[in-house]
């Protein structure tokens, strides 16, 4: 596994992240993977708000490795103006335990008026929370960017990401915020279906055969899994300090974690670029 800073103050993660689904598990099952995880070198996990048994698995991973080794990120979903977002926070440490989050990641949903960045700024007095983020894409993504109360930002990145996502990238790096990849993998077989991955429906139209047939490698290279080759190229972008999963299979974590310490086969780079190209010289649906 290699690492990458997380932050200026020394904190470093694993280039892959490990994101819980949320109420996806029961306690011995989500404990189970994170120790499969911690296995590979993973040592950044993220679990949601109100997660009972991913905060429970969490509880025991730091009983038996210790908090400092540990970065924890809290994703808070739809939190509205009537929320209270200390009290979410308060309600996640006492169930895992953790002392303290390293991230407090709100969705985009969430309402990030005055008196929430008011919130977050006195969970960081509290130390409570040592940064805050914001998971987007696009406008919201762009949003994020603009606030000075968040450090973090989780955004869509894989072969398919334009000059927007670099844009956008070159923006949060120049304020000095820390860069989360996600959604690295484009499954085209179920985007043109309809069943596009979680964010992405939103961004790119359905794949025709034309591009389908563009991304064919992604399942003809010998020795690599479509998930694979979208992490490694993911971690091609230096800017990334991790890249996270959202998944529930210890298999597929084992995968990508071993995927970490290769390179790209040869060729699949220039594979990547043409189809990149056959996708833009096809018109939206």
């Amino acid at each position: 596994m290699r690492y990458r800073p997380f932050n200026h103050s020394g904190l470093s993660t694993s280039a892959l992240t490990l994101a819980i689904p949320a109420g996806s598990l029961r306690e011995r099952e989500a404990f189970k993977l994170i120790c499969g995880a911690l296995e590979h070198g993973i040592n950044s996990f993220e679990v949601a708000d109100g997660d009972e048994a991913a905060a429970g698995a969490l509880r025991q991973a730091i009983a038996s490795v210790g908090r400092r080794v540990l970065v924890l990120m809290l994703r808070a979903c739809g939190v509205d103006a009537g929320n209270d977002l200390a009290a979410t926070v308060r309600a996640a440490l006492h169930a895992s335990d953790a002392q303290y989050f390293d991230v407090l990641m709100l969705d985009e949903a969430c309402a990030l008026g005055p008196a929430q960045l008011a919130q977050v700024e006195d969970l960081k007095t509290a130390r409570l929370i040592r940064m805050a983020g914001l998971a987007g894409d696009g406008e919201s993504a762009d949003r994020g960017v603009g606030l000075a109360q968040l450090d973090v930002l989780s955004i869509p990145y894989s072969f398919r990401s334009g000059w927007p996502e670099r844009n956008r990238i070159k923006a949060a790096t120049t304020r000095g915020m820390t860069i989360v990849g996600r959604d690295f993998h484009v499954d085209l077989v179920r985007a043109a279906r309809g069943q596009g991955p979680r964010g992405l429906g939103r961004l790119f139209h359905k794949p025709n055969a034309q591009e389908q047939q563009a991304y064919s490698f992604l399942q003809t290279t010998r020795n690599w899994t479509a998930d694979q080759i979208g992490l490694a190229f993911a971690l091609t972008e230096p800017a990334l300090a991790t890249v996270q999963v959202e998944t529930t299979s210890a298999v597929l974590v084992e995968q990508l974690a071993q995927t970490v310490e290769r390179e790209l086969p040869a060729g699949v780079a220039a594979q990547i670029e043409l189809a990149r190209f056959a996708a833009l010289s096809v018109p939206d649906a």
